[in-house]
């Protein structure tokens, strides 16, 4: 008996390199009857109010668009937005300094406390510590 064993040498398709997602710089938001354009830099962080987001810039302004949170956190692919709570969503760059502590909160550049959900302290801690390795080996550079 002769047994014949297939298997395929090559991929008929060529194969393509993957390329990162490019990060959003800025986003386009629909605020009191016109759109709006934010840059992602900007945004200290998002609270979420129902179907609607307040977006806090570095400069203290708060914006209020019609879009709930979920939308907007996937819109920013940028890694240094963490979400911590069910209504707030930081941007690390703005990290003043984290306690994960039994009241486990954010304190921002900007004196805002912001309070870390029980069930994501393990995540954001992980988030916060990956983001804070990033920014380190980048100054290194």
């Amino acid at each position: 008996m002769i047994y014949a064993c297939y298997a395929p040498i090559a991929s008929p398709q060529p194969v393509r390199p993957t390329v990162s997602p490019v990060i959003r710089q800025q986003l386009e938001l629909p605020f009191r009857n016109r759109t709006i354009t934010i840059a992602t830099a900007d945004i200290v962080w998002l609270e979420g109010a129902s179907n609607y987001t307040f977006i806090h810039t570095r400069d203290k302004q708060r914006y209020l668009v019609s879009k709930n949170l979920k939308r907007l956190e996937e819109a920013l692919i940028d890694p240094a937005f963490c979400r911590v709570h069910k209504s707030a969503v930081v941007n690390l760059a703005y990290l003043y300094y984290a306690n994960y502590g039994l009241e486990a909160h954010l304190r921002l550049k900007n004196d805002e406390l912001i309070t870390i959900s029980r069930r994501r302290i393990s995540s954001v801690r992980r988030h916060v510590h990956t983001h804070q390795r990033l920014v380190a080996t980048s100054d290194s550079n």
